[in-house]
């Protein structure tokens, strides 16, 4: 039994890869917006003439003329766009499609109604900029050469990285059908996961069912300020890892600074301090009220978002039963290849688990690590165990498993025990190199009673 887990920045077939369409998307976007000096006349942008690009030469000769019905651009119809987001998406995709007028009066409606979203506010002044024919950096943030962007103004860059960002996610979909390739198992209490890509600065959120996790929403999100893999306290990282969600706090609990809710995750988790690594209070939490977004990164180490999002989270997800996985890149797997992972996990806690409920001292002991922390030799736990969820990870050097498992009540009447364990893969063989109960509260509490129907 071999479980191989790649790190969270590949994928089962080498580096992620984007999809045809999205350097389409991109193409014919850049190919729009690198027109800024040319004025917008009659509310038509005229494109530049044809540079060598190199790589990207092909691909602007196969991109579908302007207005053509399927150009892989999202949210084309600006009637259809509901978040700020999507209606800045329409705004660039009208603009992409030579619609300079439509663009602009998107754009400013957009600012109207969302007057504190800083990158409509400079999408609308490059469009005006554009039209009076006055020199302007616009396009800059979708240029796949983003040498050409000034850097004297660190706000504008760090705005046009936030637009980059948000149109490579929109534009490159995750696959149909796929989920983090973590994952593996979810027990029917767990009604919701939260996967995070700092790569793309999106957050992805799932709800669990019968057929296992399937993703509902998504949405831009910001990280810290040095990127990811966090080890020590102010070091201004996001945590990479597998966390739960311990916490919430809404607004009228928080400083302004962390906008309308905050979830605090388990940061640092028995695996990370087993690592060395040190800090405190990470949380998902919005924006500023005054502000709608972050740069994508903008943080301390915790993940920011805009307040209507996680005020959302904040109503959907359970305290100490919502799994939040964040990785530098996250690898898709099919169902097909979620279900082997587990399969070939399986055996290995199955195995542990009778040695556990049969109290046999010998069996039991070849399963831990020597210097792992389990539970006294003489206080052996024989309870049934009523389900297991299996989260896989990639450490530093190894591949690990969180496993999360709830035993029977001890008394009638009772709430079930929660337990979690992080199990290590050495040289082919799994081995537990943490084991001990999770305090559980709150709303989750109705989740492990016997009945409960899984509905808010």
């Amino acid at each position: 039994m071999n479980l191989t887990l790649q790190p969270p920045d590949a994928v089962a077939n080498g580096p992620l890869r984007p999809s045809r369409w999205f350097w389409v998307g991109v193409v014919v976007v850049v190919t729009a917006c690198s027109a800024a000096l040319v004025p917008l006349r009659d509310g038509a942008v005229a494109p530049p003439a044809a540079r060598g690009d190199g790589d990207v030469a092909p691909v602007i000769a196969s991109a579908p003329a302007a207005g053509a019905a399927d150009d892989g651009l999202p949210f084309t119809d600006p009637r259809s766009a509901r978040s700020p987001e999507e209606r800045l998406v329409a705004a660039y995709a009208a603009l992409a499609r030579g619609l300079g007028r439509s663009a602009l009066a998107q754009a400013e409606a957009l600012v109207r109604d969302e007057p504190h979203f800083a990158l409509a506010q400079m999408l609308k002044s490059d469009l005006l900029a554009a039209r009076a024919g006055l020199p302007s950096a616009f396009g800059a943030e979708l240029q796949l050469d983003t040498s050409a962007i000034e850097v004297d103004d660190p706000a504008r860059l760090a705005l046009r990285g936030e637009a980059r960002q948000r149109l490579a996610a929109l534009l490159d979909r995750p696959p149909q059908d796929r989920i983090p390739s973590g994952m593996l198992q979810l027990a029917p209490w767990i009604r919701h996961a939260v996967a995070v890509d700092a790569s793309r600065s999106r957050l992805y959120l799932f709800a669990n069912g019968p057929e296992g996790p399937r993703l509902v929403s998504d949405s831009y999100i910001s990280v810290g300020k040095a990127g990811v893999a966090k080890r020590i306290e102010g070091d201004q990282r996001t945590p990479l890892g597998v966390y739960w969600i311990t916490s919430a706090l809404d607004a009228t609990r928080l400083d302004d600074r962390f906008g309308a809710a905050a979830l605090r995750i388990n940061y640092p988790n028995a695996w990370d301090r087993m690592a060395g690594r040190t800090g405190s209070g990470l949380y998902l939490h919005g924006v500023p009220r005054r502000t709608l977004s972050r740069p994508p990164l903008e943080t301390d180490g915790c993940v920011a978002m805009a307040n209507d999002d996680i005020a959302q989270l904040l109503a959907t997800l359970d305290v100490d039963a919502t799994p939040v996985v964040i990785a530098e890149q996250l690898r898709w797997s099919t169902p097909a290849e979620i279900a082997q992972a587990a399969a070939e996990f399986r055996p290995a806690f199955e195995a542990w688990d009778d040695a556990r409920r049969h109290a046999d001292q010998r069996d039991l002991a070849r399963w831990y690590l020597a210097d792992s922390t389990r539970p006294p030799a003489d206080a052996i736990d024989t309870r049934p165990t009523l389900d297991a969820s299996f989260v896989a990870w990639h450490g530093e050097s190894v591949p690990i498993m969180v496993v999360t498992t709830r035993r029977a009540a001890p008394v009638a009447g009772a709430d079930p025990d929660v337990y979690r364990q992080y199990w290590v893969q050495r040289r082919g063989r799994w081995r537990i190199a943490f084991d001990g109960p999770v305090q559980v509260s709150g709303r989750a509490l109705a989740a492990l009673r016997p009945g409960w129907s899984g509905q808010p």
